[in-house]
């Protein structure tokens, strides 16, 4: 709803819908694109990729260490991230990411089905 009231206001301030009003709303949609851009790549730039950002949110929020969290993930970049944060990482590697390198997970688990990981959560509860 506030996308459309943003063109609303942006176009129909003018009061008439012709060329002007769509060059309005391309450069609003330009606009947006490169603000989104721009933030994306100064968040590469200062952080570095992969971040583990995201753990230490989820590990604060859930309020224990980063050392005591399990993290399981599907992509090497993902790995890295859980790995930089200083979690227990479990890789899970799909059809699309099997031949990625996962290294420093504390292992590969075949599958979500994977014997081990049942084990690994017995053993925590």
């Amino acid at each position: 709803l506030l996308w459309v009231g943003w063109f609303g206001f942006n176009v129909g301030s003018n009061l008439e819908a012709n060329a002007f009003a769509g060059q309005v709303m391309m450069n609003t949609f330009v606009a947006t694109a490169a603000a989104g851009l721009s933030w994306m790549i100064v968040e590469w730039i200062a952080k570095g990729k992969p971040s583990p950002d995201i753990y230490e949110a989820a590990a604060d929020r859930m309020r224990v260490s980063t050392a005591n969290m399990l993290v399981l993930e599907d992509s090497p970049i993902g790995t890295k991230a859980g790995v930089a944060a200083g979690a227990y990482v479990v890789s899970v590697p799909n059809e699309h990411t099997i031949d990625g390198c996962f290294e420093g997970a504390k292992w590969v688990a075949d599958s979500l089905k994977d014997r081990r990981l049942s084990l690994l959560l017995t053993a925590h509860r």
